[in-house]
Order: C-alpha cells, then sequence, then structure tokens
C-alpha cells in the first residue's frame, strides 16, 4: 500500500463515504429478499469493510476483524462495482464532471479491492 500518499487514502475514504450513503438511501426502494435489495445490501456490507480498513491506513482504528467469509464476500461485491463502473466509463464524455466523478470512484474502488485482498493473503498466511 506504500503506492498510495496519505491524500489518496483520505480522498477514497471520502468517496466511498459517499458511496454509501447514497447507496443507505436507496434500501427502502427495494423490497427485502429481492435479488437488487440483496445485492445492495452486500455492497453497503462490502464498502462499510473498506471504509474500516481506510480508517486502520489512516491510523484511527487498530483492531479490525473480519471473517476470511466476510473479505472474500467484499472483495467480490467491489470487485463486481468496479466491472460496473467500468462498463460505464466508455459512454462519458472524456473531461466531463461525471467522467472525473467517476474515475475517482474507479480509484477508490481500486484501493478498496487492493485492501480487501492484502487482508485475505493474511488469511491465507497462517
Amino acid at each position: 500500500m506504500d503506492s498510495y500518499s496519505v491524500e489518496d487514502i483520505r480522498e477514497a475514504h471520502l468517496i466511498v463515504s459517499q458511496v454509501v450513503s447514497l447507496l443507505e438511501k436507496m434500501v427502502p426502494k427495494f423490497e427485502e429478499g429481492t435479488s437488487q435489495h440483496t445485492l445492495l445490501m452486500r455492497r453497503i456490507a462490502a464498502f462499510n469493510i473498506a471504509l474500516a480498513l481506510f480508517q486502520r491506513e489512516l491510523g484511527e482504528s487498530k483492531t479490525i476483524r473480519y471473517t476470511e467469509e466476510e473479505l472474500l464476500e467484499a472483495h467480490r461485491a467491489i470487485q463486481s462495482t468496479l466491472n460496473k463502473l467500468s462498463k460505464m466509463l466508455p459512454r462519458l464524455q472524456l473531461g466531463s464532471s461525471q467522467h472525473a466523478r467517476l474515475m475517482c470512484q474507479i480509484k477508490a474502488c481500486d484501493f478498496a479491492k487492493a485492501l480487501t485482498a492484502r487482508e485475505l493473503e493474511l488469511f491465507n498466511s497462517d
């Protein structure tokens, strides 16, 4: 994680916090038990794990305990989100505010994915 500066981490934390806020506002729109609701709840859980990992990177939290299964599920959900965002990218005009915002989201998700991957490696090294 040496390639990320403190500012990169803070920016990623802010972006993911905003994404979680938006996702949480969408929860009432989907009936519990539907696939859309399940996907939404998985993404919220995944990004909350990412937020905790960002906080640890910033030295704001030291104790983070997630199971290997929780981390694996978070990693998959973040990868799924990255795939979705990447498919949207070609539809946006280069240099537009939407393109810039999407690029920031992709960067934050890449960082979150790297952190969950590192955590998963710790389970495999034991």
